[in-house]
């Protein structure tokens, strides 16, 4: 994450999360089965991995569905053990609602085994019925972690993007209904309350922006099209430090990155 900036004298904690490297092993076995967690083996050692505490990965959907229990315990080519994970969703309602339980039970034992923490997220959308199930399903799966497993919870990803989706994708009523009509911050207000219930009160807060989030003098804040200033305005005066900035940046989208000088 970039410097946490903040309103007034307050200052936001960080979250480790992000962007994570997606997995980067290439040797997943796709399996419903729990078992222990993954390792590949190599004779390759890439040397002391940086500040690996405060680094981690993004769990892909497919692990999460299938095979939670093997996310890799060490990074690769190291042998400092993963310790930080950022989970988009607890659940798509396109997955065999069957294998749900199995699948958040192989997650919280690799947790419990590795003592790694989990970032959760859960969707804001233009569907308050969808969102209001995917954040029933973060709730399940964070009561199953506990706190001492929950990294952070991040409610909504990269909002301020939906304008440029597309309207047979997202109408700009909904764009209209989640900025200018206060959607994001009723939902936002609505689910910290119920994982405060929930005995997670000492658990930093979250929406998670790109790097156009930064944009403007007080962020970024264009009426009818995304309002990050006014959201990050209203959650520091609410949260405190309790919130945090996070951001999702992309290095490999920045044509200025080049290769090494003699590769390829």
């Amino acid at each position: 994450l970039a410097p946490a900036r903040s309103h007034g004298s307050r200052r936001a904690p960080q979250l480790s999360a992000m962007p994570m490297l997606r997995r980067a092993v290439g040797c997943a076995v796709l399996s419903a089965v729990g078992c222990s967690a993954f390792e590949c083996s190599t004779d390759t050692w890439l040397g002391p991995t940086a500040n690996a505490r405060k680094k981690g990965i993004a769990l892909d959907d497919s692990t999460l569905r299938w095979c939670a229990s093997q996310v890799p315990q060490t990074w690769p080519n190291a042998k400092e053990g993963m310790t930080s994970i950022r989970l988009f969703k607890a659940w798509d309602a396109k997955w065999e609602e069957d294998i749900r339980e199995s699948s958040w039970r192989n997650l919280v034992d690799y947790a419990v085994r590795t003592g790694a923490k989990v970032f959760v997220g859960t969707d804001i959308t233009c569907d308050e019925a969808s969102d209001d199930r995917s954040w029933a399903w973060a709730k399940a799966l964070m009561k199953m972690l506990h706190p001492d497993h929950v990294m952070g919870l991040a409610i909504g990803n990269e909002l301020e993007l939906l304008q440029f989706k597309g309207t047979d994708m997202v109408p700009e009523k909904c764009v209209r209904d989640i900025w200018e009509n206060g959607y994001l911050w009723r939902k936002f207000r609505q689910y910290v309350a119920e994982f405060d219930a929930m005995g997670f009160g000492a658990v930093p807060i979250t929406s998670v922006f790109t790097g156009l989030g930064l944009a403007g003098v007080n962020f970024y804040e264009v009426p009818g099209k995304a309002r990050v200033g006014a959201f990050l305005a209203n959650a520091t005066e609410a949260y405190a430090s309790r919130f945090a900035f996070t951001w999702n940046f992309y290095p490999y989208f920045d044509p200025n990155m080049r290769l090494d000088a003699g590769s390829e």
